[in-house]
Order: C-alpha cells, then structure tokens, then sequence
C-alpha cells in the first residue's frame, strides 16, 4: 500500500471492501489494503442447464450470463472470500473492451442477487499505474485474447491513441498445438502405438494442458535468434533442451527445444495486416501528442499473465529499438528511448494491486454506486468521469511530489 494512503471509510469498523479483477481466463480475488489477491480462479463455471464447465466470457445471453455470474461469485464470497457479501462494498477492475451486457450483468447480480452495499468500477490501466506511484504511461495489458496498448499521460488516458493487437495466450495455445503436432510425441512402455497416439492427440486438444505447457516448457527468444531461424531453419541447432512432460506413472511427453523456443513467436510475427505487437506499441505513441512521446516511451508498464512469460521484455524492447531504428519510423520514433518499469508484483497481479490501492484510499466513497442509486452505470470513456487517477494525485499530492 502507498505510504501516506490508509482507510478512510466513514465506520471505523467498516469491513475492507472485496476486490474482483475479472479476466478472460483467470479471475484474482481479495480484500482492499492487501499487498497480493486471496485466490487466483478461472473465470469459468459449471453451467446449471447443460452441466458442462463454461467461461464467462463465452456467454452471450444475457439471463444465461445472470445465472453464470450469480454461481459464480458464490464460490468467491463462500469458497474462496469466506465472507457475507451484504457487508461489503465491491471494487471491478475492468479492462476497456469489457463488454457493456457484462458490467450491467455483474452490477445486477451483485445489488440484485447478492445486495452487496456498493461497486465501482476502475478501469485496469489506470490501476495499473498506481502501485508504481506514477501519473504517465503506456500500459501495455497482454491477457489472453488480446493485447491492449493504452498512453495514460498526467492522470488522463489518450483515447484517441490506444491500440489494440489480436494476439494472447489464446494464439500461442494454438501455435503450440500445431508444433507438437509436428514435433512432440509420447514415450511410454504401457501404451501401444494406437493408444499412445489417442493420447497425444487427446492431451494438444485439452486447453488447460496447452496452458500448463506454455508456462512450464515455453520462452520468448532473442530477436537475432529469431532473425536466424527464419533465414534457415533446418541449419539451426535449438538452444533448448528436450522438456519431459510427465503425464502419469510411466508416461512422458517429449517437448523438443525448437518447439519450446517458436511457441511465442506469433506474438511478434506480422499478421494479415503486416502489424504485430511492436507495431501496436510504437503506434500508440505515434497517435499520442508529439509532447508526450518521450515521457510515455521512458513509461511502458507491462502487465497481464503472457507478459510472465520469460524473455518477453528483453525481446519486445529489442523489436522496439529496431522498429525506431528502421527508415520508415526514425523520423518520429528514432530519438525515443524506450523502458519498462519493473514491477513490485508479478504482471497477472499489477492491475489488482492497483484496485487494492484505490479501494483504501477515500475515492471509492465518492465514486462508487450504491444500492438505492437510481442512476445508469457511469462509462469511464465519458470524460466527466475519466479522471479517476488525476482525483487520486490530487488527493495525495504530497505521496505523487515525493516520488
């Protein structure tokens, strides 16, 4: 927690409030004021009609996303939370392209089904910067669908600059998938050939797996490394050793080095359009006011759970310096230096820090929604209720002067 920042609920006795930060594959859960979340959950659930696991964001309906929700933050409050939920105020770390039949769902579910006493929510690039104690910066939210480029400068987020690049954890799955299917293969005495076969394809076709895999066995290469390996794969001997996936007693999945090493690679590679990660980035500085450039570049925060991955920060600075370096940008970009803050958490927590923060501050009193309210859930696009982090600095200036 900020120094200088400490509850301020008007009920000295007033419970912490329940932080909820709702991603598309995993949910972070716990209580304002705390350094790290309770629980780290996949936001998914049993559906009650069809009895089959379903993920949040795959529903559609809206009653059937009002049951999903309501299941769903009863294993928070009563599993996870061990809390009643009528005692406390709730604080939702979004992200910008949070569907608007989620957030009215949850805020149903939440006064409705549950009467908690009040929510709000906080964008997640904004709660991103608190934790660093910082006004500017060009956070950088690689999750699983996606990867979002947002410039926040002096408290304000540029809209006009954010980007968006359709590239996550969801891609490299599917990368990862393919290569195994080249690559891998399973080594086990029990199993013949047809059953050993039944169970690799069974294993590149269970997500959760492909998770654990990309966690375990996968890393992000060096840019030259991966400059050689286009230019002549067959020549090139993989720096990896071969990765044994135990899968039960006697039964092993080969992972090779080269598999290891090119399962990230989509993240930098060109799509359709010829952009890629790298690209997002230099064009939302691009986009941004010509003077704040420098202070955003010299600001990249780098958050969400495929920003863990090892050797992402090394690699994406280098595809920014060559990007800077290149004829086409120099002009514009070429005299930026670019740096990545290092963060007092891990990357998949950064943004639930922030709400942590936030919530034991005084703002949430003025900016939450309670029950009795009968007012529209506030857009954070709107600008009158865009200036979240500016209300903050003000608030605690002396904190933001000292820093």
């Amino acid at each position: 927690m900020i120094r200088g920042m400490s509850y301020s609920f008007s009920d000295i006795n007033e419970k912490p409030s329940v932080i909820l930060d709702i991603g598309a594959a995993f949910t972070k859960v716990g209580f304002a004021g705390e350094s790290h979340p309770r629980a780290i959950i996949r936001s998914s659930v049993k559906c009650m009609k069809s009895g089959e696991i379903q993920t949040l964001s795959s529903s559609k309906n809206e009653d059937d996303l009002y049951i999903l929700l309501v299941e769903f933050l009863h294993q928070i409050y009563y599993r996870h939370l061990l809390v009643n939920p009528k005692d406390r105020r709730v604080v939702i770390v979004e992200s910008i392209l949070s569907p608007t039949i989620f957030r009215e769902s949850l805020a149903k579910v939440l006064f409705c089904h549950y009467e908690a006493i009040s929510i709000t929510f906080l964008p997640s690039h904004l709660a991103a910067l608190f934790p660093l104690v910082i006004a500017t910066g060009l956070v950088i939210d690689i999750g699983f669908s996606e990867a979002l480029c947002i410039p926040v400068y002096n408290g304000t987020t540029i809209l006009k600059a954010w980007q968006s690049y359709a590239c996550g954890a969801n891609r490299i799955h599917g990368n990862l998938r393919q290569l195994l299917a080249e690559k891998a293969k399973i080594v086990s005495p029990e199993l013949n050939e047809n059953e050993s076969q039944k169970l690799f394809e069974s294993l590149i076709s269970n997500g959760e797996i492909l998770e654990d895999l990309t966690v375990r066995a996968c890393f992000v290469t060096s840019k030259e490394r991966s400059e050689q390996i286009r230019r002549d794969n067959a020549k090139i001997k993989p720096v990896a050793p071969i990765n044994n996936y135990t899968i039960g007693k006697d039964t092993i999945l080969n992972i090779e080095g080269e598999v290891r090493e090119k399962a990230c690679e989509v993240l930098f590679e060109p799509d359709i359009d010829g952009n890629n990660l790298a690209l997002a980035i230099v064009d939302a500085v691009l986009k941004s006011p010509i003077d704040t450039r420098k202070s955003l570049a010299s600001n990249i925060i780098l958050i969400g759970g495929t920003a863990m991955l090892p050797g992402i920060k090394k690699r994406l600075l280098a595809e920014l310096k060559a990007i800077a370096n290149s004829t086409k940008f120099c002009t514009n970009v070429g005299t930026l230096e670019f740096k990545i803050h290092p963060l007092p958490v891990k990357e998949n927590c950064m943004a639930w820090l922030g709400g942590s923060i936030f919530a034991a501050s005084e703002c949430p009193e003025s900016r939450s929604l309670a029950l009795t309210a009968n007012s529209p859930l506030t857009d954070w696009c709107d600008f009158e209720n865009n200036n979240v982090l500016s209300s903050l600095m003000e608030r605690y200036s002396f904190v933001f002067n000292a820093c």
